[in-house]
């Protein structure tokens, strides 16, 4: 357990020196945004939208008959231009 913490420990030091760290409100994290291209995904950025209470109520109602997150699940609609 010691040596996982450790582990964890220089990946967030290293995450940092590099500028993959992020933190947010109660959440800390490493993104891998900006080494996508050596995964051959292409890049995305992140953005924070409003949407209504009920739509996204819809999205997770319809994405849990999928198995896939109600994320992964609006991300495919904006893909396809619908809405949930």
């Amino acid at each position: 357990m010691e040596e996982n913490q450790e582990r964890l420990l220089k990946l967030l030091e290293q995450a940092e020196k590099e500028g993959y760290l992020r933190l947010g409100g109660n959440a800390l994290g490493i993104t891998l945004s900006k080494r996508k291209e050596m995964f051959g995904k292409p890049p995305s950025q992140k953005i924070m939208l409003r949407i209504l209470t009920e739509a996204v109520d819809l999205a997770r109602h319809q994405a849990a008959g999928t198995g896939i997150s109600y994320r992964t699940y609006v991300k495919m609609l904006w893909r396809e231009g619908r809405r949930p």
